[in-house]
């Protein structure tokens, strides 16, 4: 038998989680149901009822429900029910967690979800899964599994019966999942997208040839927000390889491989060994090419597929991509090498035939970012240039020695 958490408001969604309980039930597993009900009107007694959830916020449900805004209400119930969630986690009575609703029970339930690590298995039905940024944002940075319902989750009917037994049985096999244990390996993460591949392909097999577990982060936003705070707080890492960086460029000029302010920081904070290549970093990327906004129009682009087109920075916005790089870097309180391939940061430059070569050629872009970045790099952090595309095979073994040096150093 296994523990599973249901995160819920009962005043609106009560028969239809009742009918999850019971599916659930009968596959042998215990529910705790925690309700953050902001109005009168539980459809059952949850095991950790309303009352309990606002006296756990720091707060009484008669205030919570005296506020005439619903989404105000229920961040305040939120708090109680994450403090809940992390406490039977901490108890081992936490083996899977669900939730189910629209915008405000989907809001409701991944903020709790958020709070268990990754591994805990998580699914939320959700009626906004559709919506171009709601995943995202449910998500965020952690392992949430997301299922459409269909119709809205109002009532019990022949689409939601199936929909939501079907989630019931999902959850109730996800628990069931072994554990896998770690590899005792030391752990580098590295970055990589398809336009550096080859390079991010050749390093991790070397590494694993050394006995070293990778971690590979695809750098499309999503990628970097994660890498953040896994390097942060998993303690088998070791060191981390950037293969790409172009999320700093879409940060600064709106692209959508945006991975926030806070990228390139939590390695340098714990003083692990970086090593640094500029892969990809003049450019920014948009999905399809109608989500490019209308001052990108008439800039270099290229349909890489049909959720992908990047876009060439000029070499204005290249260099101060490069100079963020590098301020970010200096702040960091271990050692760093930075290697630069000069004949091309990326599959659509460099060579002849890709799709950036000639007018890449004409701005220039590319040796801007380099420029950039050498400028305002500290003395301290070593930088060598290397006559070679950042996808031949010679550029990832020459990266490679740079981490093994390092770390030879470092231990």
């Amino acid at each position: 038998m296994k523990n599973i958490v249901i995160v819920v408001t009962l005043d609106t969604k009560g028969p239809e989680t009742k009918y999850v309980k019971e599916l659930i039930e009968g596959q042998g597993h215990r529910v705790i149901v925690i309700d953050g009900a902001c109005m009168e009107g539980s459809f059952f007694e949850a095991d950790y009822p309303a009352e309990y959830v606002a006296k756990l916020s720091g707060s009484k449900l008669e205030e919570v429900r005296a506020i005439p805004e619903a989404g105000a209400a229920l961040k305040i119930m939120e708090k109680g029910a994450k403090i809940i969630a992390e406490e039977l986690y901490e108890r081992g009575e936490l083996d899977g967690i669900f939730g189910l609703g629209g915008g405000m029970n989907s809001t409701f339930a991944s903020a709790v979800m958020k709070e268990l690590p990754v591994g805990v298995p998580k699914l939320l039905v959700s009626t906004k899964v559709g919506d171009p940024e709601s995943p995202q944002f449910y998500v965020g940075d952690k392992d949430i599994t997301l299922m459409p319902s269909i119709a809205d989750i109002a009532g019990l009917n022949k689409i939601t019966n199936q929909i939501l037994a079907n989630a019931a049985f999902a959850i109730s096999n996800m628990v069931n999942a072994p554990k896998i244990d770690k590899s005792g390996k030391p752990t580098v993460v590295l970055t990589m997208i398809g336009l550096t591949t080859a390079f991010g392909l050749r390093v991790k097999s070397i590494l694993e040839e050394k006995g070293y577990e990778v971690v590979v982060f695809h750098a499309m936003g999503i990628g970097g927000r994660c890498l953040e705070p896994f390097v942060a707080k998993d303690p088998d890492v070791v060191a981390v390889i950037e293969g790409c960086l172009w999320e700093i460029g879409n940060f600064l000029f709106g692209g959508m491989s945006n991975a926030g302010p806070h990228r390139l920081i939590e390695a340098g904070k714990k003083g692990l060994p970086q090593v640094i290549v500029p892969g990809a970093s003049a450019y920014i990327a948009f999905r399809g090419l109608e989500t490019v906004p209308e001052k990108y129009k008439n800039r270099p682009l290229h349909e890489h597929n049909p959720k992908a087109t990047p876009m060439l920075l000029k070499p204005d916005e290249a260099k101060i991509a490069g100079e963020t790089i590098a301020e970010r870097l200096n702040k960091a309180t271990g050692p760093v090498e930075v290697l630069i391939p000069t004949r091309g940061l990326g599959s659509l430059t460099g060579k002849e035939g890709t799709p950036f070569y000639k007018i890449e050629k004409e701005l220039g872009s590319e040796k801007a970012l380099i420029e950039g970045l050498k400028s305002k790099l500290s003395k301290n952090i070593p930088v060598k240039e290397v006559e070679a595309h950042i996808n031949d095979p010679e550029f990832a073994d020459l990266v490679v020695e740079s981490f093994m040096r390092i770390r030879r150093q470092r231990s």
